[in-house]
């Protein structure tokens, strides 16, 4: 029997570290996912709620998240690098962990990201 695991994070992406040109960069925590499931199958979609303006991207990462020796090494999803409305996609290969950060936002913006593995 498949097992299914999911996850929906309420995101407030409108503080954090100030980059260059201005924009702000904050990021949720790591998600990690079973990198054994067999098959290793994730979809994810992300909902924005908001009355500004809003760029994210969804990413992941092959280390151990866990391990506090470790400096997390993040890569973006092919799919997700500059999204500024709902957006949804998958990951057919194991990853270890999965985050959205958003790169940018002008005024109230929140965004609900939601994770689904399944496998056995």
């Amino acid at each position: 029997m498949p097992i299914t695991q999911s996850t929906s994070l309420i995101f407030q992406g409108v503080s954090g570290a100030e980059a260059s040109a201005g924009a702000i960069v904050t990021a949720s925590p790591w998600l990690p996912l079973n990198l054994y499931a067999v098959p290793f199958n994730v979809s994810f979609g992300v909902i924005v709620h908001s009355s500004g303006q809003t760029t994210f991207r969804v990413q992941h990462t092959f280390d151990d998240v866990f391990d506090p020796d470790v400096s997390v090494r993040a890569f973006t999803h092919a799919d997700v690098t500059a999204a500024t409305a709902n957006i949804d996609g998958n990951y057919a290969y194991p990853v270890r962990a999965v985050r959205i950060q958003s790169v940018s936002a002008s005024g109230g913006s929140n965004l609900e990201f939601i994770v689904i593995q399944s496998g056995e």
